[in-house]
C-alpha cells in the first residue's frame, strides 16, 4: 500500500511539474489569495482600496486577437517573427482618491521564482526587433497606441486601459508575480504585486 502511493505520489509530481510543450500553450492565471483587497474572477485579478482599483489579466495570443478587435485596432502582434514571444499584461487603474496618481509603467516587473526582475519593453525597442519587418511603421503606430510607455498621471475619477508588455517568460516557470512598483497617491507610495500560476493549457 505505501509503495503504491508512493509510486502514485511520484506520478502527480512529474505531471505536475511538466514543461509545456510551446510558448502558446501556456496558461497564466490569477493565484487565489485570502486578502479583502483582491478578488480574483476567471482570469482578471483586482486590486481595490480606497485610493485605486487595478484590473489586470494576462492575455493568451488568442485573448491578445480579441483585446485588439473589440477596439477596432489591427493586432501589431499578429504574424509577428515566430522567434519573438512576449508575456502579455492588460492593466487598467482607475483613481478612486481625491489625490492625483502617478506611475511609470516602466518600474514595472515580474519575477519568475527567486529570480531577478524581468523590467517591461520599452515601446521603443520595438524598432530594433522590428528592424527586418516591412510593415515597422504600421505595427509600431499600434503599438504606441495600446501599450504602456512613460510616466503617466490621473487625476480623481480618472481610468487609464493598455498593456504591459514582456519578454517571454521559461516555458518552466511555474509562478509569475506582476510587481506595480512605486505607485504614488499624492506624496505616498505602494508597491502592489500580483500573482499568477503557470500551467499548461489541456487539448481540447
Amino acid at each position: 500500500m505505501i509503495k503504491a502511493l508512493l509510486c502514485l505520489s511520484l506520478v502527480l509530481i512529474f505531471s505536475s511539474c511538466a514543461t509545456p510543450k510551446s510558448f502558446d500553450s501556456l496558461l497564466i492565471l490569477p493565484t487565489p489569495i485570502h486578502d479583502p483587497k483582491y478578488t480574483v474572477s476567471g482570469n482578471t485579478i483586482i486590486y481595490d482600496d480606497k485610493n485605486i482599483s487595478i484590473v489586470v489579466k494576462h492575455l493568451s495570443p488568442l485573448m491578445l486577437n480579441n483585446y485588439y478587435q473589440e477596439r477596432n485596432l489591427i493586432n501589431p502582434f499578429d504574424g509577428f517573427p515566430a522567434d519573438k514571444k512576449f508575456t502579455i499584461f492588460a492593466v487598467r487603474f482607475l483613481n478612486n482618491s481625491k489625490d492625483k496618481i502617478t506611475y511609470n509603467p516602466m518600474m514595472s516587473a515580474i519575477f519568475e521564482g527567486n529570480e531577478k526582475p524581468i523590467r517591461p519593453i520599452d515601446v521603443t525597442d520595438f524598432y530594433m526587433l522590428l528592424s527586418e519587418d516591412p510593415n515597422v511603421e504600421a505595427r509600431m503606430k499600434m503599438i504606441k497606441k495600446t501599450a504602456y510607455d512613460v510616466q503617466f498621471v490621473l487625476q480623481s475619477g480618472e481610468k487609464k486601459d493598455a498593456l504591459l508588455i514582456f519578454p517571454a517568460i521559461d516555458l518552466s516557470t511555474k509562478v509569475v508575480i506582476l510587481m506595480l512598483k512605486d505607485v504614488y497617491f499624492g506624496f505616498k507610495w505602494a508597491n502592489i504585486p500580483f500573482a499568477f500560476d503557470v500551467t499548461e493549457e489541456k487539448e481540447k
